[in-house]
């Protein structure tokens, strides 16, 4: 397990970073001067660049070597944050978030089908925990954008620092990639594979994860994407939005902790389903309840609940053909980046024209449409699975 600290520590910058800029998009907006339908349009751009580089990771990741894989997702992700640091426009903010999103995709990718391949029967338990820290950055990322707003330090500052950061991981990776070699996945055809793939890609079970996936997760991205913005028209500024941000993932890095603790008392679909189904109900109490602590409240309860539902679906899916965990990842994870690409914009023109304070029931619409994917996945598998969902744990 100790080969992996170096993963965990790439997942806690990949949280504290990817979250960073979220909290930022009314200062952009007031920077620049554009309006959230022209920043909708460009977080559509990288959303695009993102889907596009996932599934590019995870079908490499089942031929190429991975580790040149990951190293590739971490050297992007230090120029996209080294341009944003030292200067910011319109076009360069479109590159920068080009860079930035190539980069999570490429290394959300690529590490969860390394791990896949060299760990299957503790694959969920490992997922959980990395994305356990990603949301514990994820807490991290605000916290420092909300801090320096408050000191009067520039986010571009702050920007730097993550220059440093994955700097410093690259230097790690290169060095602790002695140590993962023979610990790799066994190495398959070079040459892609259509039949392996479009049997993949078919698969019911893989199809319905991508699907719950994609509403569920693109969901989330919004949600957290708008936060600050939302928060804004209840008058609250923008530094305590991003405060109240972090806590919202604080509440989902604790949801991660009971799901590691819960499931091997249960199995992945249960959890799964218990999960959209009371993250819906919180987020449409956040949506209609008034005042706004109340809106908050609802809202962490939201993040708690969700909180385990990708990493589950994903191990649920990976399980389906085993040589093709890293394309059938690569298009679940994907799958929830295009909720996200569908999201955003629809996201920015209802905050442009009816007010950012009903972004959150275009939210709430992909998370009910999520929970019904949810039920029909647990259908599937329980139809699939029965004697091993009986006994606990899908294997």
């Amino acid at each position: 397990m100790k080969r992996f600290n170096i993963f965990n520590l790439i997942f806690l910058a990949f949280g504290i970073s990817s979250i960073a800029i979220d909290p930022l998009i009314p200062y952009i907006s007031e920077t620049l001067q554009i309006g959230y339908d022209k920043i909708g349009v460009v977080l559509l751009i990288g959303s695009v660049f993102s889907l596009v580089s996932t599934l590019l990771s995870g079908i490499f990741s089942d031929h190429l070597d991975i580790k040149k894989v990951i190293l590739t997702g971490l050297i992007l992700l230090f120029f996209g944050f080294l341009i944003f640091g030292i200067h910011i426009n319109l076009i360069i903010f479109l590159i920068v978030l080009i860079l930035l999103r190539s980069g999570y995709g490429t290394i959300d990718s690529s590490i969860h089908a390394y791990i896949s391949h060299i760990h299957k029967k503790d694959r969920s338990f490992l997922f959980l925990r990395l994305d356990l820290f990603w949301f514990l950055g994820a807490v991290l990322g605000p916290l420092a954008i909300g801090g320096a707003l408050i000191l009067g330090i520039g986010p571009q500052f702050v920007f730097l620092l993550f220059t440093v950061v994955f700097f410093a991981l690259i230097i790690s990776f290169s060095v602790s990639r002695k140590k993962l070699n023979g610990a790799g996945p066994k190495r398959f055809d070079k040459v892609f594979n259509f039949f392996e793939f479009g049997r993949a890609i078919k698969n019911s079970v893989v199809v319905l994860t991508s699907l719950l996936l994609f509403f569920m997760m693109g969901a989330q991205i919004g949600l957290s994407t708008w936060f600050t913005a939302y928060f804004t028209a209840f008058g609250l500024d923008i530094s305590y939005g991003s405060l109240i941000l972090s806590l919202y993932w604080a509440f989902s890095a604790l949801g991660l902790y009971f799901g590691m603790k819960l499931l091997p008392r249960s199995n992945e679909i249960t959890l799964i389903i218990i999960s959209c189904a009371a993250g819906t109900i919180f987020l449409a109490a956040s949506s209609f309840l008034e005042p706004t602590w109340i809106k908050v409240l609802f809202l962490m309860a939201q993040g708690l609940s969700i909180s385990v539902i990708f990493a589950l679906s994903i191990s649920v899916s990976a399980q389906e053909n085993n040589r093709m965990k890293g394309t059938i990842m690569g298009l679940n994870i994907s799958s929830a980046l295009l909720g996200g690409v569908v999201f955003q914009p629809i996201l920015g023109f209802v905050a442009e024209y009816a007010g950012s304070q009903y972004t959150i029931f275009a939210i709430l619409a992909g998370s009910i449409l999520g929970t019904g994917c949810a039920a029909a996945l647990f259908y599937i598998l329980f139809k699939k699975y029965r004697i091993r969902l009986k006994m606990g744990r899908i294997k």
